[in-house]
């Protein structure tokens, strides 16, 4: 992809991605959730992964729209999202989870010159049932992360600078899973530093359908190859 595009000018703070394949029940919950921020600096982003129909939601909420045309990937898509964003930060919401209505609020007040800020999250089911997550460590490192071969830090809570993301080439495309994992070990071995509050931002929806949920054997050694690939190119 070509991440040098001119017209990438920054002209709002924070830019929220949302990524999207289909409506799966969840996506207007989604929407109005980043639209009900207590905060006015900020732009949203629908980001359909091969499915031109999700302009629909766009045109009915007024959001910018993205379109990856052929599908391929969440990073393909959440790259090519972030080259017509113009927030100087970047701001995942997936299709099916919430924000906070102080997520953006607290994190770009928070984040002060470091490179990404990760907080606190709620899993939810439908019958009520809340958990509140808290990182295990308060701050990005390195020799955790690898040793873990996972990571402590909710994806989903998590802010970073565009302009840096952006000069790496954006998420590796080769990922279909665990590229905020991928990118965590990216910033630390330049020597960027994550700042963390403790503070909720993110409420994650449990379902059945989540890829996330889905333990067959399969699946997992699906996602411990691709864990497997990111540990080599850092080791």
């Amino acid at each position: 992809m070509d991440f040098n595009n001119p017209f990438n000018n920054f002209k709002m703070k924070v830019s929220i991605i949302i990524s999207v394949v289909e409506d799966r029940g969840y996506l207007e919950k989604a929407i109005k959730s980043a639209l009900n921020q207590d905060y006015d600096d900020y732009e949203i982003v629908l980001a359909s992964d091969g499915n031109p129909a999700m302009k629909s939601y766009a045109d009915k909420w007024n959001l910018k729209f993205s379109l990856q045309e052929i599908k391929s990937n969440i990073s393909t898509n959440f790259n090519k999202a972030a080259l017509i964003a113009k927030g100087e930060f970047l701001k995942a919401l997936s299709d099916d989870d919430l924000l906070t209505t102080n997520c953006l609020k607290d994190l770009v007040n928070n984040i002060g010159n470091k490179s990404l800020i990760f907080a606190n999250s709620i899993d939810f089911w439908q019958n009520g049932t809340n958990i509140i997550n808290k990182p295990s460590i308060k701050k990005g490192d390195f020799n955790e992360l690898i040793r873990l071969k996972s990571s402590y830090i909710h994806g989903g809570t998590i802010m970073f600078r565009k302009d840096i993301f952006l000069n790496r080439g954006g998420f590796d495309e080769r990922l279909e899973c665990c590229e905020e994992y991928d990118y965590y070990l990216y910033l630390l071995s330049k020597g960027y530093e994550f700042a963390y509050l403790d503070k909720i931002v993110y409420e994650y929806r449990k379902h059945n359908k989540q890829k996330s949920l889905v333990h067959s054997p399969k699946e997992r050694e699906r996602r411990m190859r691709y864990k497997n690939y990111i540990i080599n190119k850092y080791l």
